[in-house]
């Protein structure tokens, strides 16, 4: 009975939806929480059924047209990994054009339309064909399921061994009182000098606003390395990162939230709708914002979904969402409190203009950080933005220390590699904490929270010889070379 229900009734098709979300959460562990899945288990179902029913109409079959469906949903599916394909083979010198959206698409409009056409015209029953998609679907499900299953199992089982490694923090040994620390991160904002020497861009605007509300500054600051989730976990955990180690565990469960939280702070994260910084171990509580959660941006690369790369719509939609909640963040009562901020801007998409308005056309490569101007432009809004918020903060906390930093710079236009590295590597670096806090010019991130909590609370933590750690990846990134060849085609 069973095997005659698989061959005749077409499960595959309304499990194709519950496979990719399963399958996508089973891959993402560490990422994703469950909850993060019910938008798109309920809008993808409906879109499922939408599909059905046109196809049902179509066809007037109906196991053709549940097998049809299942493949332009599995075909839709696999769109973001074809894109990476073709991204990568672009990079090498391999696939000859870069617009690689436009071809995608072509190829994609003639396969499914041969498809079409096909099962249109064609005769075939589909019943052997129903039957193994049946069966494929259901053995698909059962592993992952039990992939995620055996994850928590093991969770489970080191809770207690993660939460004594947890417990093991530096007690603060000042009997003063704890201020309110708001951490800042503006992702791949350039340094000052960087602007002035590869932008020509004079940024005197925004800092003489910071100076006037009292921030210091390390002009001569650097990052230890070169991609977001490296350079938050050094720097949140206040050392260097080993080859192999698993650099987003470590800044999900991360030494100076540990730090804090034993010392009683409270722990508060503003999301960022990026998957890298969108949750952490010890945070108290977090501020939810518009647009796809992590997982949902995690299941639109896979799709057809991603060519919001050329429209921007999610980071709108983010951006907008963060600027407007952020003041939220001030207004807390909890004290004393820890605030953790991470805006994935400047980095492209290039989706504003200077004054806030939304580009109607932005054309910036998410790797190669172009055109330079709406990079400038993007720059500009948000140092706009935030001035605003810290001015409102010195009102409702003045009291409160303020990390500014970016985590990396951007990919400046350059003729060396050593001047790109130059760029990727100096960070904007300004701090607003009490006259007795002093840390040097020419510092890296690293050591952000050791001269601050040494000097705020005598924490006696210790301070690292500045390197760039992870020079030697970035000096041999692909990206490194294609932007050097982009440089001297100009």
């Amino acid at each position: 009975m069973l095997r005659r229900k698989l061959k005749l009734y077409t499960y595959h098709t309304f499990l194709v939806v519950p496979f990719i979300v399963l399958f996508l959460y089973a891959h993402n562990l560490k990422l994703s929480k469950a909850d993060m899945t019910y938008r798109t288990l309920f809008y993808g179902t409906v879109f499922c059924l939408l599909l059905y029913g046109l196809s049902q109409v179509f066809f007037r079959n109906r196991l053709k047209t549940g097998v049809f469906v299942s493949l332009l949903l599995f075909g839709l599916f696999q769109y973001g990994v074809m894109y990476e394909l073709l991204d990568v083979l672009y990079r090498k010198g391999l696939w000859p054009f870069d617009n690689i959206h436009r071809y995608l698409l072509l190829a994609y409009a003639v396969l499914f339309g041969a498809l079409l056409y096909y099962f249109k015209k064609t005769k075939h029953d589909f019943v052997r064909i129903n039957y193994f998609l049946n069966f494929l679907i259901l053995i698909l499900l059962a592993f992952n399921g039990g992939k995620i299953v055996l994850f928590h199992s093991k969770a489970a089982n080191t809770n207690g061994s993660s939460r004594e490694t947890q417990a093991a923090a530096t007690q603060f040994k000042s009997e003063l009182p704890k201020p309110d620390i708001y951490y800042i991160i503006l992702d791949g904002y350039a340094s000052r000098l960087t602007l002035e020497k590869y932008y020509k861009h004079n940024n005197a605007d925004f800092y003489n606003k910071l100076d006037a509300m009292g921030f210091k500054f390390c002009d001569s600051a650097y990052s230890n390395y070169y991609s977001t989730t490296k350079s938050l976990c050094a720097t949140l955990n206040a050392r260097y990162l080993s080859e192999t180690e698993d650099a987003l565990s470590g800044l999900r469960n991360n030494r100076v939230f540990s730090l804090l939280k034993e010392n009683n702070y409270n722990i508060y994260h503003l999301r960022s709708g990026f998957v890298v910084t969108g949750s952490f171990t010890r945070a108290d509580s977090a501020i939810d914002i518009g647009g796809p959660n992590e997982f949902e941006l995690s299941l639109l690369k896979h799709t057809a979904l991603r060519l919001d790369d050329a429209f921007g719509i999610f980071a709108i939609q983010r951006l907008q969402s963060q600027f407007k909640k952020m003041y939220s963040m001030a207004d807390i009562s909890a004290r004393p409190k820890f605030c953790f901020m991470h805006f994935v801007a400047p980095h492209p998409p290039f989706v504003f203009e200077k004054d806030g308005k939304i580009r109607s056309k932005h054309f910036s490569d998410e790797n190669l950080w172009e055109p330079e101007q709406d990079y400038l432009d993007q720059l500009t809004y948000v140092s706009t933005q935030i001035t605003k918020f810290l001015s409102y903060l010195q009102q409702k906390n003045p009291s409160a220390v303020v990390i500014l930093q970016s985590d990396h710079g951007p990919y400046a236009s350059a003729k060396t590699a050593e001047e790109i590295f130059e760029s990727r590597a100096g960070i904007l670096y300004a701090y607003k904490a009490p006259e007795n806090i002093k840390i040097p010019d020419k510092t890296s991130s690293v050591n952000t929270f050791p001269y601050l909590f040494n000097s705020l609370f005598s924490a006696q933590l210790r301070l690292l010889k500045d390197s760039t750690a992870g020079k030697n990846q970035f000096m041999n990134n692909p990206l490194l070379f294609k932007k050097l060849e982009n440089c001297t085609q100009r």
